[in-house]
């Protein structure tokens, strides 16, 4: 049984971690729970008490960024790098077939990105995999198409977040033959 993975970094993840410790930062700064021997600078306060600690939760934060799919006879699989139980299982069975999106976010920062979908047989999206920032992503898509039907035409969607996290279901095109009948 032959396996082939894919390693990829959720930039989105870290940005909302940026962020967040932008935010711990600030809350830490203006409040009075911090110790008397803090000198205003919060990388050394953390450095100085626990090294150790700092150093092993900076790692985890950061791997949480960081995951591999995973596709085998079997089916697909996301896990996170150093967190090998944070994982997302399909098998072949559950997929009907797999599409090639662009996803078109529209307002102040607009971008398109683009990504794989597996959509499984009610018409939701049951796996997504992007192809910003993925390595031998190449190399599965050839193993997927011996395994599963891929939908032939290139999927469109503006701010598909809920049909991207399988909350809605995907929104065909219609069928320009039809029309002309």
């Amino acid at each position: 049984m032959r396996e082939y993975s894919s390693i990829g970094i959720g930039i989105n993840y870290y940005v909302y971690l940026f962020f967040a410790l932008c935010f711990v930062m600030i809350i830490i700064q203006q409040s009075n729970v911090i110790p008397y021997y803090y000198d205003g600078n919060v990388f050394s306060f953390l450095i100085d008490r626990d090294p150790w600690t700092t150093g092993i939760s900076t790692l985890l934060f950061l791997s949480f960024g960081i995951n591999n799919v995973i596709v085998d006879n079997h089916g697909i699989t996301r896990k996170v790098l150093l967190l090998p139980f944070f994982k997302r299982e399909k098998s072949w069975k559950e997929i009907k077939h797999y599409a090639f999106v662009n996803e078109v976010y529209e307002g102040q920062h607009s971008e398109t990105k683009k990504a794989v979908w597996f959509i499984d047989y009610k018409d939701y999206v049951c796996f997504r995999v992007t192809k910003f920032g993925r390595k031998n992503l190449r190399e599965i898509l050839e193993f997927v198409d011996k395994v599963e039907d891929k939908y032939e035409l290139y999927l469109e969607f503006k701010n598909p977040i809920f049909m991207r996290n399988g909350m809605t279901k995907v929104k065909y095109p219609e069928n320009t033959e039809d029309e002309k009948k």
